[in-house]
């Protein structure tokens, strides 16, 4: 019989998925968090924290309030509040 080995769950990891879901994290807190603070706290580029918010907008996770500043929306506070913890 053949042996197969175990893979680190590091080796699943998608690289682009891993690093949206931490400018989502950076759009953390009460209060709207402006575009350019978010780019700095997450360190990637202008144009990839653009596409990363958006297609999180369209899922409904974040929204713009305005002045370029984003804030965690419904779908993901639903989500937050539905988990077991």
């Amino acid at each position: 019989m053949g042996r197969t080995s175990k893979r680190d769950k590091s080796e699943y990891r998608i690289d682009s998925l891993s690093k949206s879901i931490l400018v989502l994290e950076a759009v953390e807190g009460g209060e709207p968090v402006p575009f350019r603070r978010i780019v700095e706290r997450t360190g990637f580029s202008e144009d990839f924290v653009r596409r990363s918010l958006i297609t999180w907008e369209l899922h409904n996770y974040v929204r713009m309030t305005g002045n370029n500043c984003w804030i965690y929306d419904r779908r993901l506070l639903s989500f937050a509040l539905s988990a077991n913890v």
